[in-house]
């Protein structure tokens, strides 16, 4: 099973396109990025984050447990 769905690249918007930057590079990295942006902006892209059905990998010493979102 993928992490990431088969998902058509070409066809997200730029809202999309920095929404799935953002969870891919996760929670601690995105939040230094969102600092820099507006409250309505963050919103807006919080909102677009959660419509991406991804599955989150949490490693745990040597076994990968995996939630569904």
């Amino acid at each position: 099973m993928d992490a990431i769905p088969n998902i058509e690249y070409d066809k997200l918007g730029k809202l999309q396109k920095l929404a799935l930057f953002l969870i891919v590079i996760g929670p601690e990295a995105a939040s230094e990025i969102l600092r820099n942006f507006e409250d309505p902006d963050i919103e807006l892209l919080v909102k677009e984050m959660s419509s991406f059905d991804i599955i989150t990998c949490i490693p745990v010493r040597q076994y990968n447990l995996c939630q569904l979102p």
